[in-house]
């Protein structure tokens, strides 16, 4: 079953849709526990682009939604080119429903354009593997409460452990100090530590800049030691990476 609605905005709301899923809706999702359809919502009360599709079974469950454009160009012969904006599934029939209505565009476009990264499932279910990729990085992230941040992210389900994290904040102080996270069940408690001197456990000192590159899943903790932006234990950033590990993260616009 197919829901289709139409936008008059062209534009897509970011600072709503992707910041507050953590531009990963499915991880967030499978993490969390919050029902997919609520960010199926979200998408529909916010700007999106003109066409936005859900595929649900006969019991209304959502199971994907998918976002795009469509413009014509001279260029084309009067055929019409795809801006994929969104494509989310949540399993199997979600990923199938999406790529057949894709595909019942095949005789009015000849281009699709898309900002989905390289391990969105969109990729490997082409039939062939034709698309010219260009790398661009177009997202930012800036954790304003690393509290409020760190205790409504999901994480892993089958992962239970616990981290320090010494945050370096010089615009924001109050997120700058000593933080303890404990994940268990796929969500996290945070807590800031008043004498970080007596705690003991695995710490990773890093800036705010490489905290939202760790939080968001864009780089392990063991590649921001390597840049200079993080230090730890091995043990430590093997800890933080395992516990912030997700999809990769996409945007649909320049931020």
């Amino acid at each position: 079953i197919m829901l289709h609605r139409e936008c008059p905005s062209q534009s897509f709301g970011v600072s709503c849709f992707t910041g507050s899923v953590l531009l990963n809706p499915v991880a967030y999702h499978a993490a969390q526990g919050v029902s997919f359809a609520i960010l199926w919502r979200i998408m529909l009360h916010m700007e999106c682009p003109s066409q936005s599709y859900g595929v649900f079974d006969d019991d209304g469950q959502l199971h994907g939604f998918l976002a795009f454009t469509l413009s014509t160009s001279e260029k084309l012969d009067d055929f019409q080119a795809m801006e994929l904006r969104v494509f989310e599934a949540a399993d199997a029939e979600g990923l199938q429903g999406l790529m057949a209505l894709l595909r019942s565009h095949h005789s009015m476009v000849r281009v699709l354009n898309t900002t989905l990264p390289p391990q969105n499932p969109f990729w490997s279910y082409l039939p062939e593997q034709r698309a010219r990729m260009r790398i661009r990085e177009q997202f930012l992230i800036r954790l304003v409460r690393i509290g409020d941040a760190l205790n409504q992210r999901g994480y892993p389900r089958a992962l239970e452990g616990e981290i320090l994290l010494e945050i370096d904040d010089p615009v924001l102080p109050a997120n700058a100090g000593l933080w303890h996270l404990r994940v268990r069940d796929g969500r996290g408690s945070a807590t800031k530590i008043a004498n970080p001197d007596r705690a003991s456990g695995e710490r990773v000192r890093l800036d705010a800049g490489a905290l939202a590159a760790l939080y968001s899943g864009h780089q392990p903790a063991e590649n921001l030691a390597m840049l200079g932006r993080a230090e730890g234990r091995p043990e430590a950033l093997a800890m933080a990476s395992a516990l912030f590990i997700g999809r990769a993260v996409s945007c649909p616009e320049m931020f």
